[in-house]
């Protein structure tokens, strides 16, 4: 987005979490009337301060619209895993700051932030992440209960034994 000739450049740097260097963000032209950009980042913050700082480099601004913060359980991951396909090298995840990259509605349709009503968030279908499409059905809500479109629309696990090279899912009950 240029403003008078300046170039918003975002530079966001959490030491030792997350780290984004240079990230420019073009309108549609040179006088472009509107264009955003929002980032999310679920972070492990402990007791103590939480402190902030934007600092524009030299010939660029910097703006920040709002910032929401959100209590979250302590152990949303688990603490290490071991990365899909690699070797054995594990991954320490306890204490890291994560970018969301993706919010995946499970079944249903895209839905675009004018359809998310409360955080005007973008929600992705997973069927292009699925590795087969036999490993649910749709289920939809026929309640007389409204819900919100993110929420209306499901899939369930089907095919409970499907095994391919890099995808397995076994279910027992």
């Amino acid at each position: 987005m240029y403003a008078d000739d300046l170039r918003l450049i975002l530079d966001i740097n959490i030491p030792g979490e997350i780290v984004h260097k240079n990230l420019v963000l073009l309108g549609s032209g040179h006088n472009a009337t509107a264009s955003s950009l929002v980032k999310e980042f679920m972070l492990p913050i402990g007791p103590g301060k939480l402190i902030l700082s934007y600092i524009p480099e030299k010939g660029s601004f910097g703006f920040v619209n709002a910032i929401e913060i959100v209590s979250g359980v302590d152990k949303l991951f688990k603490e290490s895993v071991t990365r899909v396909g690699g070797n054995e090298l594990e991954l320490g995840l306890s204490g890291r700051g994560i970018e969301t990259m993706h919010r995946l509605k499970v079944g249903g349709p895209k839905l675009g932030p004018s359809r998310d009503l409360a955080l005007y968030r973008t929600w992705e279908t997973d069927s292009s992440y699925m590795v087969t499409e036999n490993a649910g059905d749709e289920v939809k809500n026929s309640s007389n209960i409204t819900y919100a479109l993110y929420w209306r629309i499901s899939s369930i696990l089907t095919n409970l034994h499907i095994c391919i090279k890099s995808f397995c899912v076994n279910i027992f009950s």
